[in-house]
């Protein structure tokens, strides 16, 4: 019975080793982002080779790599209240847009926001 006991415990120990051996075989994840002021100017960002205020509220916001497999996160900044979706740009694999709106829901107002892309 403690023989068994034992067994259990360092194959345990084992297992918690090759997940941890996986684990770092995987590749990194690779996070692209962007602050961007309400007039689409980017304060700040990590990737970003080109960004355009499209209209009111649209703004483009392109990468130094594909990103049409990735996930986008955008929130508003600076105190806004309101809405933001983000999709795949127009402008092609490497690009994503962003729409800010209102807290009623009126789409195209200019606010600032926090882009993530995660990879």
């Amino acid at each position: 019975m403690v023989v068994l006991c034992v067994g259990l415990v360092v194959g345990l120990g084992l297992g918690s080793t090759l997940d941890t051996a996986d684990a770092a075989k995987r590749p990194q994840l690779k996070t692209l982002w962007a602050v961007v002021e309400a007039d689409g100017t980017v304060v700040r960002s990590k990737g970003v080779t080109d960004h355009k205020k499209i209209d009111s509220g649209r703004y483009e916001i392109d990468f130094n790599r594909n990103i049409s497999e990735c996930a986008y996160t955008v929130t508003l900044s600076m105190g806004a209240s309101g809405q933001t979706t983000t999709q795949e740009g127009f402008g092609g694999p490497r690009s994503t847009d962003v729409i800010t709106g209102n807290s009623a829901g009126t789409a195209n107002e200019d606010m600032p926001f926090h882009l993530v892309v995660n990879c």
